[in-house]
């Protein structure tokens, strides 16, 4: 046979072949994937309006302390300078909620523990130099569920408050929470305590003796004047009301200064000394026990 008689004869079979190969491999394609179908959870909650709204009305307000005077007691500010006419309430879920309390010139930054049950007593709380609310750590949650209602703010130059601070206007500012604690829903207005730590502690003596509605005061660590807020000129008008005081043993001069205060207290009083020389907020953090011996003394003087 020649060789174009064998290409001729052989084209057929590869046809045959190629025919069968086309044929295996349309049987062994698989067919197409059906997609996963998404599983659904059960009682789940699709976010909603409502939800968004709660969440962003506990944010920080665009804008920051702008238009400060113009903003009512528990509404939250807005970036163009209108208030809101609402008092932010928390979320089943919160322990806190971010509240604004204007003052003459800019707005500070707090955290809000509501009470359980109302009309409640309430708590302001005052942080050292270079701290912020947040430093207090578990102590509002601990007065929290002991029945209080608790305030704690960044002072002004401090933390979400910013600015530059103004240890001249500070006491000022104090007065502007305790008045904007004392008005809020649920609260016990003549039942209104401060607690205040290093110069917190100074304005708590020294706000808490101009204010006729003060229930009494925790100090920590305070000084007889510190950043010219004096503790020693205030004891006096603070009169009978009760004062605790929590100091470092070693902590030079709050030790001193708070045997001074105390000497000159006319009220129930008591001063507790911790070993070391840690001063302010950090003396909690040293002693754990002081907030049991805090929550124990308002327990019985609020």
């Amino acid at each position: 046979m020649s060789a174009h008689d064998r290409t001729g004869a052989e084209k057929p079979l590869r046809n045959f072949i190629l025919f069968l190969l086309m044929i295996l491999m349309v049987a062994c394609d698989p067919e197409p994937a059906t997609p996963t179908p998404v599983p659904t959870i059960k009682g789940a909650i699709p976010p909603s309006a409502t939800v968004a709204a709660a969440l962003q009305q506990v944010s920080p307000p665009p804008g920051g302390n702008v238009d400060a005077h113009d903003f009512t007691p528990g509404a939250v500010p807005t970036a163009n300078g209108s208030s809101a006419t609402i008092t932010p309430s928390p979320i089943a879920t919160q322990a806190s909620i971010t509240v604004y309390v204007p003052t003459t010139d800019l707005i500070l930054f707090g955290s809000y523990y509501p009470a359980a049950k109302s009309p409640a007593p309430a708590l302001l709380l005052l942080h050292s130099i270079n701290d912020t609310k947040a430093r207090w750590g578990k102590l509002p949650s601990q007065l929290q569920a002991a029945g209080f209602a608790v305030l704690a703010i960044d002072l002004r130059g401090s933390g979400d408050t910013g600015g530059l601070p103004d240890w001249t206007v500070a006491p000022r500012d104090v007065a502007a929470a305790l008045s904007f604690l004392r008005a809020s829903p649920g609260i016990d207005p003549a039942r209104v305590s401060l607690i205040g730590a290093g110069i917190g502690a100074n304005l708590a003596i020294s706000v808490c003796a101009t204010e006729s509605t003060c229930k009494g005061v925790v100090a920590i660590s305070p000084r007889a004047v510190d950043q010219t807020i004096s503790a020693r000129d205030a004891i006096k008008p603070l009169g009978k009301r009760p004062l605790l005081i929590l100091v470092g043993a070693d902590d030079d001069p709050s030790a001193p200064d708070s045997t001074l205060l105390a000497n000159s207290a006319a009220g129930d009083h008591r001063v507790q000394r911790y070993p070391g020389k840690q001063n302010g907020i950090a003396l909690l953090d040293a002693h754990p026990d002081a907030a049991a011996l805090i929550v124990e003394w308002l327990g019985g003087h609020s």
